[in-house]
């Protein structure tokens, strides 16, 4: 997975507008991620990678006292680069599409500690 990040962020360097800080940003956020799905789960793979890791990972950070803006941040670099993965074929589905889902409902990610179980209705959206 670490190749495909440097591919993504050399796209980004290259074909985007992005500035030299938002490649920084994205590549120290994504190196994060894969350290974690590394360690936590001994997922390196981008095929092992799925939405209910990426939304463990969210809860991960915000019980360790991220702030809301930077969990943001991680999830942007998230979707940029799986949608990345998506629109050059080596992916064929985002696995960040429900975290679009769970940022609509932040009360899902409350305070480090405070944990609130999804509601029925909740599961039953990232089910489908």
């Amino acid at each position: 997975m670490r190749d495909s990040v440097q591919r993504f962020l050399r796209s980004l360097e290259l074909e985007s507008e992005s500035s030299a800080n938002t490649v920084a940003a994205y590549g120290n956020d994504l190196s994060q991620f894969t350290k974690w799905a590394d360690t936590a789960h001994s997922r390196s793979r981008i095929a092992e990678m799925d939405d209910a890791l990426l939304m463990e990972y969210m809860l991960y950070l915000r019980e360790r006292g991220y702030a809301n803006s930077t969990i943001a941040r991680k999830t942007a670099a998230l979707r940029s680069f799986f949608g990345h993965l998506v629109r050059t074929e080596v992916l064929r589905s985002d696995p960040t599409e429900k975290l679009a889902l769970l940022a609509a409902h932040p009360a899902q990610l409350s305070k480090p500690g405070k944990f609130r179980p999804p509601s029925d209705k909740l599961m039953a959206i990232l089910a489908a």
